[in-house]
């Protein structure tokens, strides 16, 4: 098998976990929605929690958009795109858990909608793949 021909392989299946990724964070929305419905009493621990995921999420969105590309050299575009999707995602989980715990719906929409839009920008390419093998 090519390179080309694994490159393509590897695009399939990152193209299906990509939209896999994107309707996870759609079940998280439905099952957000259903439960805001029920009245939930705040948990004290909230607000710490709030920041606490924040923080962390903003730490996944540096790597995400930044920190992982410098180690381009050590790891292959299937596994880059990979971790990205997975970093994405856990900000859609925090958003769930914090709902969960009692947090609005504005909260829980924010990391949805940030997730989202990680998620977004970590569609796999085959230009992607070529510019990260190759950067200029």
């Amino acid at each position: 098998m090519s390179s080309s021909e694994r490159t393509n392989q590897q695009l399939k299946v990152l193209k299906i976990l990509w939209v896999a990724m994107l309707m996870s964070v759609g079940t998280y929305a439905f099952v957000g929605v259903v439960l805001s419905q029920k009245k939930i009493d705040l948990n004290p621990m909230l607000p710490t929690l709030m920041y606490g995921f924040g923080a962390v999420g903003a730490i996944l969105t540096v790597v995400h958009l930044n920190v992982l590309f410098r180690f381009r050299d050590k790891m292959a575009y299937f596994v880059y795109t990979l971790l990205r999707l997975v970093m994405a995602e856990s900000i859609a989980v925090f958003g769930l858990i914090l709902l969960l715990m009692g947090a609005n719906q504005t909260v829980f929409f924010g990391f949805l909608g940030w997730a989202i839009l990680l998620i977004l920008l970590s569609f796999p390419a085959a230009d992607k793949a070529k510019q990260f093998a190759n950067p200029s």
